[in-house]
């Protein structure tokens, strides 16, 4: 059943027509979890995880069963385990932290692979594995050179999403992405520079190669990865001129495809960088002041920062702000009315 349940979550198809096999599947395994042995158990939640197929109940018996039976997983069935409730979204609080526990002890025997996806995990599952987190760090640094390009991106941004301080990891992985930048996909070059940049570690080598690499490469970035770069050198206060430029040039030619979380922290990291880019705002301007309504409020307060501090005149955007905001007051926090209220007297004061 579990060997059948992950060769289709592998074959990735997605469409409701198959909702009625994964039910059927749910139930069966339902009924025979006290018979799973661990590789059945990280095999099922992987599958109903990878498939994005709803089973809370048959997530729950998992967990229990997993979380007391945790010690007879081999590395790969925890890593799969932990990555799976992550995906899936489901808080199991004991059963991460009989993970983090075992992990910890036995995190000599993962592969790469098995360590980037649990620091993943544990990172997307918000889930505070300190001791867990320091032994990655030690044993993830002394086996950089084994780490694939996704794995290297995907344990940085896991560090930094959680918050970990890993100074020797974030070192080893700065020489060793800087080495094999052109390996990166667009993604893996965003998540690496968002992660190094969240993380507050400077490493000026790896953001020269990531800022040649992705300049070349910029027609590649989706909206999100061109939004989550552009803020990781601005965050980073690294002047990279000739990758903005063509950041610039691309999103102002796809900026409908952008949404309005992107479409914020692009026009925030363009002002933050100082970095002039007139046929952008002009496209950013017009489709915010369109599309207004379905800002969130530090999204506005954000926007109307980037634009006034960018010293962009765009009083139909600032109309549509000003309605919006007028409207939503009280679902704004002090700090977004207070940057709101400013940014409006300095567009102000500069127009006059």
């Amino acid at each position: 059943m579990s060997n059948t349940a992950h060769s289709i979550a592998k074959l990735a198809i997605p469409g409701a027509a198959w909702d009625p096999l994964w039910e059927e599947l749910k139930l069966t395994a339902l009924a025979r979890v006290p018979d799973f042995n661990p590789q059945d158990m990280a095999s099922t939640a992987w599958a109903f995880a990878k498939a994005g197929h709803a089973a809370p109940e048959l997530f729950d018996a998992i967990a229990a069963g997993a979380a007391r039976r945790v010690r007879d997983f081999n590395p790969q069935d925890l890593a799969n385990t932990a990555w799976a409730f992550a995906t899936a979204g489901v808080a199991t609080p004991a059963l991460f932290d009989a993970i983090a526990v075992e992990a910890a002890r036995r995190v000599r025997d993962f592969n790469p692979q098995g360590l980037a996806n649990t620091a993943w995990a544990f990172a997307t599952a918000g889930v505070a594995a300190p001791a867990l987190f320091d032994a990655m760090a030690a044993e993830a640094a002394r086996r950089v050179r084994d780490f694939k390009p996704q794995e290297l991106a995907n344990t940085a941004w896991a560090f930094a999403t959680a918050g970990h301080t890993a100074q020797a990891l974030f070192d080893a992985i700065a020489v060793e992405a800087a080495r094999r930048v052109g390996d990166f996909n667009p993604q893996d070059l965003a998540n690496t520079a968002w992660a190094f940049a969240t993380a507050g570690r400077a490493a000026p080598a790896l953001f020269d190669a990531m800022a040649a690499e992705a300049a070349r490469r910029v027609r590649d970035f989706n909206p999100q990865d061109l939004a989550n770069t552009a803020w990781a050198f601005a965050t980073a206060g690294i002047a990279a001129p000739a990758l903005f430029d063509a950041m610039a040039a691309e999103a102002a030619r796809r900026m409908s495809d952008f949404n309005p979380e992107e479409l914020a922290n692009t026009a925030w990291a363009f002002a933050t960088a100082g970095h002039a880019a007139q046929a952008l705002f002009d496209a950013m301007g017009a489709e915010a002041a369109r599309r207004v309504r379905d800002f969130k409020p530090q999204e506005l307060a954000n926007t109307a920062w980037a634009f006034a501090t960018a010293g962009h005149a765009a009083p139909e955007l600032f109309d549509a702000m000003a309605a919006e905001g007028a409207r939503r007051v009280r679902d704004c926090k002090p700090q977004e009315l207070a940057n709101t209220a400013g940014a409006f007297a300095t567009a102000r004061a500069r127009a006059l």
